[in-house]
């Protein structure tokens, strides 16, 4: 069932990349994102799970420019199996708390990893706040920063290390 929800999610975010104009001067976030996961395999839970959300796909690959986190797969891995050792399965989660941790990951503007070094927080479009820290490489949250500076049209992609769970979600679940 994950697996045909997964392929569901997957061929939505692909219609919607593929349905941009041919015109268009350079790739939305969403299109990057896309095109590195067909080169490297390392976002497939991302896509699968953003590709549900249409409001999601919408800003990813708007003109807005945004800066997007994106974990890795071995991330959403790390987590699914740390959630299962307190009992908490991701099917436990509800469509409203995935949207909150997808868009914990996505901030208004553009960040590169340089501008990154110069702040201290920032705040995500799920409207919960994040640290920033830049010793010896840039983390957020303490997910360190293992790709930079994947540029698009809209905005930057950083990969990630870990999946940033927002605040509120860790209260709805008692951590």
């Amino acid at each position: 069932m994950r697996r045909i929800v997964l392929a569901i999610g997957l061929v939505s975010l692909l219609t919607a990349a593929f349905a941009a104009p041919a015109a268009a001067a350079r790739p939305t976030l969403l299109s990057r994102a896309v095109a590195i996961n067909a080169e490297t395999g390392e976002f497939d839970t991302l896509l699968a799970l953003a590709g549900q959300y249409p409001d999601i796909v919408a800003a990813l690959s708007g003109k807005g420019q945004l800066t997007l986190f994106a974990p890795t797969d071995q991330a959403f891995a790390d987590l699914f199996a740390f959630l299962g050792t307190l009992g908490v399965s991701p099917a436990d989660l509800t469509s409203e708390q995935i949207a909150r941790v997808l868009l914990y990951h996505v901030t208004a503007g553009r960040y590169s990893a340089d501008r990154l070094t110069g702040v201290s927080g920032l705040t995500m479009l799920s409207g919960e706040a994040t640290s920033v820290t830049a010793d010896g490489g840039v983390a957020i949250n303490g997910a360190n920063v293992i790709i930079a500076d994947v540029a698009s049209s809209n905005g930057f992609i950083h990969a990630i290390d870990a999946v940033l769970v927002p605040p509120s979600i860790l209260a709805d679940l008692g951590l």
